[in-house]
């Protein structure tokens, strides 16, 4: 073999090369059996393992070293200045051979990080065939993909390329590697595709794992932003997994880093599943369900777990969660552990999940699971009904095994005629919806009798009716049955019912090998189950507690000197005094000083402040004629986000009187729900609200509701207070006017402007009062600035330990006393 060589992958032709380099490249792995070579000898493009000089050759040697003879007299010799052109091509020479080396690196060793940046990258392009077996696409040290058994139909493209670079990143994560992975038509899969990628364990800092360095997204195409997937490492492989059915770009990530002491501490994403998920026992997880409470609220148990989990999955240092109940207002606390608590919930969920993947049967597991219904479950109902029915699966099919009897004689024509019947794609059958099923048939039939059975019973019942209408479909198909003897040249016809033993021996019997050709659908099922109880603890449980931990407060500290001790003789000091929210760690990082207008203010996030450990006290310091004075006020957050006003009144202005200034909209549920990513609170509110007004009714208001929110969103609203003293200390009456006839139309706004009586109480430089308005409550918190402002939020709960449906501030000024 001689002359010039090419090769085509994807389409791109390279070369020419020599049929030594040809051979070297293909016995290095550098050419693939699924290459094009081309060459005058051959005439046309074909297959590099169709080629036998090709395939059954050696590698070949390195050639022979024959330095050539030297004649060197050992006189020295002068060279001329022109042997410079020499050096200088050998330098070149050089150059070029080392581009040609990182060329074949890049191009035929699928190491795309040499490319990142630049290129897209084809890695695999083939042809999927059908098959009962899982397959694997791809070669160790790069990307591989794994396709369950029967998953697919008919032959199938699939095509994985490496995404040189990538205009959309995420914004909390670093981009490792991003791959376009394409399976045909398909966008969303019937079973759950498998990712492998590859990661080197020196890339990873010393003292960090791989779980806390590397995760994985994929691009979401509706939203374009990058979002979690489900996602496990492999340490003792190096291999990061990634497990999806819906079809995009995925992405290896190192995961984001955020200084666990620093204020603004967030939680590093991706989120992984704690160790503890894997561990956690069957009668644990029993005794969580039976704690729970009425529509599945979680108990103390439950509570713990999550926090427990919390701690590993998103870098709460030490105890600093025993600290929230100093800081915290009850309702916001409450609110925490109720998330912590379902979190705890999900987890377990995903433990009886990961169970049956693993094909974990001992006795307690399928049991506890095939009696999930027996628990109040609440808005558990459909994870926990879909385990159950795989562990009906395992129960009923898995281990109990199905008997056989021995049929023979002049029987077997039976026998045989009926295994006609059922022959792949056999057209025998005339009864109506009977389809000869593969296993991916039988994979779509479960999986929808789970995700549609409201009980394990009725699951149970539903797969023996699925399973017996098709083994005894021949039986009750005579003119079905007739076709087949008629080509099978017999002569005659059976109706059916003639000889019930028979007819139920040869069903029977069907059934006992169906059942065992059928155990790769039930470890489908148990992988589909395990994967989407995975993608809903990230997206819901999960999520919730990111975003509440997440969440950045705004601290501010303010002086308040009454005016009239403002121009006294000896008026008190408000600038460059110290201020220190008390931590048990890193209090520098909590300190600071007010400037001229005795303010001081700082930023923090849920996660940073738990992690410093705070006792609930800000401490106002450099006080007194001598400066050794101090006062402490407490820190009371309200839910996570938003402004925390904390003030320090030298003389607490009289709240008696008539205030003046606006109301304002700032948040509406409402209008959140028309976002592509609205959050469950926003959900769980509107809701709320439903529930409050009826379906019918709410289902006639909600568009004027939503005018009417959008409406006021952002708009200054006229507002009236006015407070009068009663014989109770702190305790006040009074009344107050939202005018929104200022902003709505006519025709709504004379209803809704209206006085409201309220009752106030003022304590400790705060002033708190609320009133209702068509069953719902509107609750007011505020400061005050001086003697005559006072300013603070709003918000409208959606009901009894419901989110908020709407949201806002409002600052007023004295008028009269």
């Amino acid at each position: 073999m001689s002359g010039q060589w090419y090769f085509s992958r994807s389409g791109e032709k390279q070369g020419p090369y020599s049929w030594e380099e040809i051979l070297y490249f293909y016995h290095t792995g550098n050419i693939r059996d699924d290459d094009y070579l081309w060459s005058s000898e051959l005439g046309s493009w074909q297959r590099a393992n169709r080629i036998p000089e090709l395939t059954g050759s050696n590698v070949p040697p390195a050639p022979d070293y024959n330095p050539v003879e030297s004649n060197n007299t050992g006189q020295a010799e002068e060279v001329p200045k022109k042997n410079s052109l020499l050096i200088i091509g050998l330098i070149g020479g050089g150059v070029i051979m080392l581009a040609a080396l990182l060329f074949i690196v890049v191009t035929f060793l699928d190491l795309p990080f040499l490319s990142f940046g630049g290129r897209d990258k084809v890695l695999i392009s083939t042809t999927v065939e059908p098959s009962e077996e899982e397959q694997i696409f791809g070669r160790e040290g790069s990307v591989m993909v794994k396709i369950p058994g029967d998953m697919l139909e008919e032959p199938t493209d699939l095509n994985v390329t490496f995404l040189g670079d990538y205009e959309t990143r995420p914004a909390d994560a670093e981009l490792e590697e991003v791959y376009k992975i394409t399976l045909g038509d398909y966008q969303e899969l019937p079973g759950v595709l498998e990712i492998e990628m590859p990661y080197e364990l020196s890339d990873i800092p010393q003292g960090e794992s791989a779980e806390y360095y590397y995760g994985a997204l994929y691009y979401n195409e509706e939203s374009g932003t990058w979002d979690q997937v489900v996602h496990d490492l492999d340490p003792a492989k190096n291999v990061l997994t990634l497990y999806t059915y819906h079809l995009t770009d995925f992405a290896k990530v190192k995961r984001s880093s955020s200084d666990p002491d620093s204020p603004m501490a967030m939680v590093s994403r991706p989120i992984f599943l704690p160790a503890s998920v894997y561990s956690l026992e069957t009668d644990e997880v029993a005794e969580l369900l039976s704690e729970m409470g009425s529509g599945g609220t979680p108990g103390d148990g439950a509570v713990k777990m999550g926090w427990d989990s919390a701690t590993e999955m998103f870098g709460i240092i030490g105890t600093g969660s025993t600290f929230l109940e100093e800081v915290l207002a009850v309702s916001t606390l409450n609110s925490i552990n109720s998330a912590m608590g379902e979190m705890g919930l999900g987890l377990a969920f995903v433990n009886l999940a990961i169970n049956l993947d693993q094909d974990n049967t001992a006795p307690a597991v399928l049991g506890f699971t095939k009696d999930l219904g027996n628990y109040a479950l609440g808005k558990w109902g459909t994870s926990a009904m879909k385990i159950a029915s795989v562990g009906v699966f395992a129960i009923d099919y898995s281990l109990n095994k199905f008997a056989t009897t021995a049929i023979a004689g002049r029987e077997q024509m039976y026998v045989d005629a009926y295994k006609k019947y059922y022959y792949r794609n056999s057209k025998y059958s005339t009864l109506p919806g009977f389809k000869v099923k593969n296993n991916v048939g039988w994979y779509k039939t479960f999986y929808w009798i789970t995700k549609d059975s409201s009980s394990p019973a009725e699951a149970e019942k539903k797969i023996a009716e699925a399973i017996d209408s098709y083994v005894y479909a021949f039986w009750n198909d005579p003119q079905g049955m007739s076709f087949v003897f008629g080509d099978m040249g017999q002569g005659f016809s059976y109706s059916g019912g003639d000889n019930p033993p028979l007819e139920k021996s040869i069903a029977e019997n069907h059934k006992a090998e169906l059942v065992n050709s059928l155990q790769p659908v039930f470890r489908r099922l148990a992988r589909q189950i395990r994967y989407e109880r995975t993608e809903s603890f990230y997206n819901n449980e999960a999520r919730r507690i990111t975003r509440m931990l997440n969440s950045v407060y705004k601290i501010r500290v303010r002086v308040v000197v009454p005016e009239e001790m403002e121009e006294s003789e000896a008026p008190i000091k408000i600038e460059e005094l110290p201020v220190a929210i008390d931590m048990g760690r890193n209090q520098d990082l909590w300190s600071g000083f007010t400037d001229e207008d005795g303010i001081w203010e700082m930023q923090c996030t849920l996660l940073g402040l738990m992690n410093a450990e705070p006792s609930g006290k800000v401490v106002l310091s450099g006080l007194g004629p001598d400066g050794e004075d101090e006062m402490e006020v407490d820190l009371k957050l309200p839910d996570p986000g938003g402004v925390v006003e904390v003030v320090f009144d030298m003389e607490a202005p009289e709240l008696a009187g008539r205030w003046e200034g606006n109301w304002m909209l700032t948040y509406s549920a409402f209008l959140e729900m028309d976002s592509p990513n609205p959050s469950p609170e926003a959900e769980e509110a509107v809701d709320g609200c439903e529930e409050n007004l009826g379906e019918a009714m709410f289902q006639m208001m909600i568009e004027a509701i939503k005018e009417l929110m959008q409406t006021l969103l952002d708009n200054d609203v006229p507002m009236v207070l006015e407070f009068k003293e009663t014989e109770t200390e702190n305790f006040y009456t009074g009344s107050a006017l939202i005018q929104f006839d200022a902003v709505l139309p006519e025709e709504n706004a004379a209803e809704a402007s209206e006085d409201h009586y309220i009752e106030a109480v003022y304590e400790n430089g705060t002033v708190r009062f609320s009133f209702s308005d068509e069953g719902l409550e509107m609750i007011f918190t505020g400061q005050p600035s001086g003697q005559d402002t006072l300013s603070g939020t709003f918000s409208v709960p959606a009901g009894n330990n419901k989110p908020d449906v709407m949201s806002g501030v409002w600052r007023v000024q004295r008028v009269s006393p």
